[in-house]
C-alpha cells in the first residue's frame, strides 16, 4: 500500500501521516519502490552532463 502511493505521486511525509506512523523510519520499512530506471536516468544525466562540458571545452 505504501509503496502503491509513492509510485502514485505522494510524498513520503503524506504516505507517513496517511499510514498513521509517527515516525517517517516506520514508514520507509513498509516502502519498496521500483529502481529499476534509475541507472538509466542517473546515466542519462552524466550522459548530458559530459557531453555539456565537452561542448564548452572543444
Amino acid at each position: 500500500m505504501a509503496t502503491d502511493m509513492l509510485a502514485e505521486g505522494m510524498n513520503l511525509a503524506e504516505v507517513k501521516e496517511l499510514m498513521g506512523h509517527e515516525d517517517v523510519k516506520t514508514t520507509m520499512k513498509y516502502l519498496h519502490p521500483n529502481t529499476s530506471r534509475s541507472a538509466a536516468v542517473v546515466n542519462k544525466r552524466n550522459h548530458s552532463k559530459s557531453l555539456h562540458l565537452l561542448e564548452a571545452t572543444g
